[in-house]
């Protein structure tokens, strides 16, 4: 700004000199100091009249745009050197407001060339009661380069911090996950040492009672019965803790899964009013799994099923609506592996809970470990293979387990 008001006080200087001048001499001198002041400056500067018509320039516009004559670059006008002529007229509108301040633009040079330029202009010269155009030009393509490069690295920069956040948080997460696992670990050492001999000996007193009291009561051996049961119950839950702490080294052995897992539902019990559905595919190929291991699996997610659907009938009754459930079991085959499916049209799972689901110690039931799915889910990754989960709420929950035809990790222990 400093320098348009210096040139634009000699430009006034020189119209004023001109009309007024008496002698040759005087307006010769005047031309003179005001070309000379135009090309000391390290810019752009062109004069022009409102209709866009060049009649000055200094070597510095010449440069930049490419020409070595000034004649040559003064036959156009100055809306021919914009690239986007939109910008030439938006350029013009600016006047109107008194100031085009650091308009930037592409502008285009004599070899056809395109380049990012800056241009400020004044439109207080007057001559005669015509008004002029004083504008200052500058390259700023290595400017715009830089800035778009800055703007580049500050958006990666972004991108990385985000990345290493995520990864300081899978770490702390995994931190948090181990120390609940050794947590955990010594817990069942302890629950399993301190409470497998009290329930062995309560099993065994009840046994003792029942034989004994053979005329007892109905009242009686109902008392007895969840005796057995609760200790039936306290012994799976250690089981479950043991299995997921230590687990025992896998025996893989190489054979039919639909064969398998016929005989593996034959044994689960389900209730009268749940139909248990299966779609096994006839020509699956042979798989190397542990059939006790995968045994678990399999149990746990259709004993999943089949509590999610009878939640879901519960409701119903209460509501009065009608519904008929179901949980199916199928079998596929897939690339290098065989697919194991249990769906349910039970209560389904949303979002929160969905996420969560594989987590140890998480559960959404009144009574329960929360180690099924995550002991599902360890298994299945000892045979190398993937398990997902799919749910909606009051639509009911797909699992899909996947184990590879082959794998390193068949060989591993558990």
């Amino acid at each position: 700004l400093l320098l348009l008001s210096i040139l634009t006080s000699f430009l006034v200087a020189f119209f004023t000199i001109k009309n007024t001048s008496s002698t040759e001499k005087e307006l010769q001198e005047s031309e003179k100091h005001i070309r000379d002041l135009m090309e000391s400056v390290p810019v752009g500067v062109t004069i022009s009249s409102p209709d866009g018509k060049i009649f000055e320039a200094n070597s510095t516009v010449l440069k930049i745009f490419g020409y070595d004559s000034k004649e040559d670059y003064m036959k156009k006008p100055a809306s021919a050197y914009y690239y986007d002529k939109k910008d030439g007229e938006r350029f013009i509108e600016l006047h109107e407001e008194g100031l085009a301040k650091d308009f930037e633009s592409q502008f285009v040079r004599k070899d056809g060339t395109v380049f990012w330029g800056s241009v400020t202009s004044l439109s207080q010269i007057i001559e005669t009661g015509a008004t002029h155009y004083l504008s200052v030009f500058q390259d700023i393509t290595e400017r715009k380069q830089a800035r778009e490069a800055l703007k580049e690295y500050s958006e990666r920069l972004e991108d990385m911090v985000k990345e290493r956040t995520q990864e300081l948080e899978s770490a702390q997460e995994e931190l948090v996950r181990r120390e609940r696992l050794a947590v955990l670990g010594q817990l069942t050492a302890m629950v399993s040492h301190e409470l497998r001999n009290p329930l062995g000996v309560i099993r065994s007193s009840a046994y003792y009672l029942n034989s004994r009291l053979g005329n007892a009561d109905e009242k009686t051996r109902k008392h007895l019965e969840r005796i057995e049961q609760q200790v039936g119950h306290c012994d799976s839950i250690v089981d479950e803790m043991l299995e997921y702490t230590r687990g025992r080294r896998s025996e893989m052995v190489e054979g039919n899964l639909d064969s398998w897992l016929e005989e593996v539902l034959d044994q689960i019990e389900t209730p009268q009013s749940v139909r248990l559905i299966r779609e096994l595919s006839p020509e699956l190929p042979a798989a190397l799994f542990d059939r006790e291991k995968l045994r678990r699996v399999v149990i746990n997610l259709v004993d999943n099923a089949v509590e999610a659907v009878r939640d879901r009938e519960e409701g119903r009754k209460e509501e009065g609506g009608q519904y008929h459930p179901e949980v199916r079991v199928a079998t596929s085959a897939v690339n290098n592996g065989v697919c194991i499916s249990v769906e349910d049209n039970g209560r389904g799972m949303d979002e929160e809970t969905l996420n969560q689901a594989f987590e140890p110690l998480f559960t959404t039931r009144a009574h329960g470990t929360g180690l099924g799915l995550a002991i599902v889910k360890k298994i299945v990754e000892e045979h190398g293979g993937a398990v997902s989960l799919n749910s909606e709420p009051d639509r009911g929950t797909k699992a899909v387990v996947v184990i590879p035809l082959k794998s390193e990790k068949n060989k591993m222990p558990g």
